[in-house]
């Protein structure tokens, strides 16, 4: 099956999956329940995938923005990626500038059997916070999932 991409359509964030031959877009404004701590919440700088998603490889595109939508400042941010089994962190550096509407990469692919569920390093990094970064993840199994960035304390 061929990879699918995808770009921010009115500077909100949306997602694609690729089920069946069908590609399926959808704002990543999803209900889940919620598994944030109240630490997490008072630190949360945007909500990137918030639902559940099939087994697989994923990549989502974080625009640089915070949930108004408003560019985030330089400095360190941290992805974390929750289920009901398992949390997974890892460490962004946000630097100014960039060029503004940048194409991203964020797609779907290599469907089947994963070894285990991860959370890799974004690419790039250090991004340009005018261009956004990839976050890549695995999923063993499928699975209700929270992908946040939030502030580095």
């Amino acid at each position: 099956m061929d990879n699918r991409t995808i770009g921010p359509f009115d500077r909100m964030t949306r997602f694609g999956i690729v089920a069946l031959g069908v590609c399926v877009f959808f704002g990543i404004i999803a209900g889940c329940s919620d598994p944030m701590s109240e630490e997490d919440k008072k630190a949360l700088v945007k909500t990137v995938v918030d639902g559940y998603l099939p087994p697989g490889e994923y990549q989502v595109f974080w625009d640089g923005t915070n949930k108004d939508r408003q560019q985030v400042s330089a400095g360190t941010y941290w992805a974390r990626l929750t289920s009901r089994n398992f949390t997974l962190q890892i460490t962004m550096t946000a630097l100014e500038g960039g060029r503004q509407g940048v194409s991203n990469d964020s797609s779907w692919f290599s469907p089947g059997d994963q070894p285990a569920d991860q959370l890799l390093q974004n690419h790039p990094n250090p991004f340009a916070i005018r261009e956004g970064t990839n976050i890549p993840f695995t999923l063993r199994d499928s699975a209700t999932v929270q992908l946040i960035v939030r502030n580095k304390p």
